[in-house]
Order: structure tokens, then sequence, then C-alpha cells
């Protein structure tokens, strides 16, 4: 596996990943297992994982809706208006509609989360604090002259891609973290 990544990687391979997974495919795994194997294959791709992680190779990872996924969203409609309604669901959220130009509506999109990610830099955080009605209260410190970002990827050479992004990054601080979590259903 590793030598099929790396000739791949050597010879400017993209990626687009297709998930649909269900939420609840590893309820019944052993997560002890599971994470021992997470960090085996990160240690032994770490020098690989560099290839993505900086965009130095386009990449993407495309959720599909499944009857699944739908019905642990929305328990009480049936498969066929909960498989609808998530999917309706992704669309609105990926900004796609009949009425708008989705190249148009992405692109101030991105300027909005470049903008955005320009305004938090310049706060120079050094924690974000969240509170709930509920009583959650919890304070994440922030990495020493951390960077936020957010927009499209782009390559090296200005290959842009991920357009389908909605994410503003930051870095947390690993050993400051204060908390008090309360959660209810909606």
């Amino acid at each position: 596996m590793y030598d099929q990544i790396r000739t791949r990687q050597d010879n400017g391979v993209c990626s687009v990943s297709v998930l649909s997974t269900s939420p609840d495919c590893f309820k019944d795994a052993d997560h002890a297992k599971m994470a021992k194997m997470n960090i085996a294959v990160s240690k032994k791709t770490k020098d690989l994982s560099s290839y993505f992680m900086n965009n130095i190779g386009q990449w993407c990872v495309v959720g599909i809706p499944d009857i699944q996924w739908a019905k642990s969203l929305f328990p009480e409609l049936s498969e066929e208006e909960a498989f609808e309604k998530l999917e309706n669901a992704i669309f609105e959220v990926s900004r796609v509609d009949e009425e708008h130009d989705p190249v148009e509506t992405w692109e101030k999109h991105d300027a909005t989360l470049v903008e955005n990610a320009k305004k938090m830099n310049a706060y120079a955080f050094d924690s974000l604090h969240f509170t709930s009605e509920l009583g959650t209260d919890i304070t994440v410190g922030l990495v020493k002259n951390h960077i936020w970002a957010g927009g499209n990827g782009a390559t090296p050479e200005g290959v842009v891609f991920d357009i389908l992004s909605n994410d503003l990054l930051w870095s947390k601080h690993s050993k400051i973290w204060h908390l008090y979590v309360y959660s209810c259903h909606v």
C-alpha cells in the first residue's frame, strides 16, 4: 500500500474520496483496535501526509447520502421522505439551487471565508470561550501565532481545488482546555 501511494504521489495524483458511511457502521467495532490501527497507519504513512495536507496534490471529499444516514437524522419520516430531506439539506449547504449560478455563488462564498480568516487573524486571540444557556462553558487555548485559514485550496502552482468548503480552520493548544459541556436534543 505504501509503495502504491508513494508512486501515485510521485506521478502527481489527484484524490477524490467518495464516502457514504452509515453513522452507526462502527457501533459494534472494537474501538481500541480501530485506534491502534489508525495510529499504526498514521505512523507508517506520516511522510506521505504532507502531499495532501500541504496542498501539493489536489483532493476533495464527497459525502453521498444514504437511507441509514437520512433515517438517523430524520427518524420520524419515511425512508423516502428522510432521504429527500437529507438530499435537500446537502444541496442547501452546498449552495446548489436552480436560481443561482453555482460557480458564482461559490466564488462569493470563498471570498467571504478568506475575508473572515483575515479578520480572525487580526484579533490574535489567546483563547476562545463558548457558553450556552444550558451551562456549557468551554475555554479553548490557541497556539501562539496561530493562523486562521479558510476558502479554496490551491496547489503551489496555483491550481484551485476543494471548492465546496464551509470551513474556517484554526489550531487549538493541546494543553489549554477548560470545559463543562451540556447537551440537549432539539
